[in-house]
C-alpha cells in the first residue's frame, strides 16, 4: 500500500536531461523491503526504453550513523585481519621449528 509520492524539488529538466526522483512512502515495511529485494535482484529495470533504479531513502542522521558504523567496521575488521596475519605466523613458526 502506497501512503504517498511525489516528485524531488528540482527544476523541471529539458526533454534531453534524466527525469526527476520519485520518493515513495510505503505503508508497510514488507512492502518496502519485499520491492528493494527484487530489484537488488533484477538490477535494470527497463520501462517504455527507460531504466528505473530503486533506492532506499534515509534520513541525514541514519545515513550517518551507517557510514561511521561502516567506518568502524572497517577497522575492526582490518584489526581482526592483522591479528590473524600475526597468529598464523606464529603457528608457521612453530611448525617449522619442529621439523
Amino acid at each position: 500500500m502506497l501512503d504517498r509520492s511525489h516528485r524531488s524539488l528540482l527544476p523541471t529538466p529539458r526533454h534531453d536531461e534524466q527525469r526527476r526522483a520519485i520518493v515513495a512512502r510505503l505503508h508497510y515495511f514488507r512492502d518496502c523491503a519485499k520491492i528493494l529485494l527484487l530489484a537488488r535482484e533484477k538490477q535494470r529495470i527497463k520501462l517504455d526504453g527507460m531504466i528505473i533504479s530503486i533506492y532506499p531513502d534515509f534520513t541525514v542522521r541514519v545515513a550517518t550513523r551507517d557510514d561511521s558504523f561502516g567506518a568502524q567496521m572497517r577497522f575492526d575488521m582490518l584489526v581482526l585481519l592483522e591479528r590473524v596475519l600475526a597468529i598464523s605466523q606464529v603457528v608457521r613458526e612453530g611448525v617449522q621449528a619442529r621439523l
